[in-house]
């Protein structure tokens, strides 16, 4: 079956915008909700045909799926992480992306930036930020330095309501640097999550 066969839910499903931006938003991005449903179209259906004659499922996973295994299931945590967020924390929850500060633009030294997760009460406030990361190396301090000086100024920029210092949530697959955990250790208003965290 291609990919127009494959039965999907609302095509709403499908799309989504920026944490905060209204239905008229036109930065919006494509992406396939159902984890299982993504796995399948990029790594089963442009194989398909190799897969039904001769090729090894076996040989298969060795070659495409275990390299870009880690990069497919980054999504996944970050969800993980959201839905830990609106548990806890009775938030709206969800990705934001958008311009970097316009400065930083026009010395091209950043042209865009990306929190993985943002919350609120409503859809235009923010009183938590975070990143969450499935890497195999710990998560370092220009995680939370990047986060600070560019990200959340950004948000602001974007015309969001920041709280004034908004709670951080770092995540990570490998755990934190000494860094990282010192900072979160003087700063309550550090949160840090390991896998563990997110399944208890």
């Amino acid at each position: 079956r291609d990919l127009h066969s494959f039965p999907t839910r609302r095509s709403s499903d499908l799309q989504i915008r920026p944490y905060g931006a209204s239905r008229r938003e036109r930065n919006v991005r494509w992406e396939m909700m159902d984890p299982f449903f993504r796995f399948w179209a990029r790594f089963v259906l442009p194989y398909q045909a190799n897969l039904e004659v001769d090729l090894l499922p076996e040989t298969h996973y060795d070659r495409i799926v275990k390299p870009m295994l880690s990069e497919h299931v980054a999504p996944v945590f970050e969800d993980l992480v959201q839905r830990h967020v609106r548990s806890e924390m009775g938030y709206l929850a969800g990705r934001w992306w958008g311009h970097a500060l316009h400065t930083l633009r026009r010395t091209e030294q950043r042209s865009s930036e990306e929190i993985d997760v943002v919350a609120g009460p409503t859809e235009r406030t923010v009183k938590v930020v975070g990143e969450a990361k499935w890497q195999r190396r710990k998560l370092d301090f220009n995680v939370l330095h990047d986060l600070r000086r560019y990200k959340i100024p950004a948000l602001r920029q974007a015309g969001l309501d920041v709280a004034d210092e908004p709670e951080i949530i770092l995540a990570s697959r490998a755990g934190f640097t000494k860094a990282v955990s010192e900072a979160a250790q003087e700063d309550p208003k550090i949160t840090l999550l390991t896998i563990a965290d997110l399944a208890s």
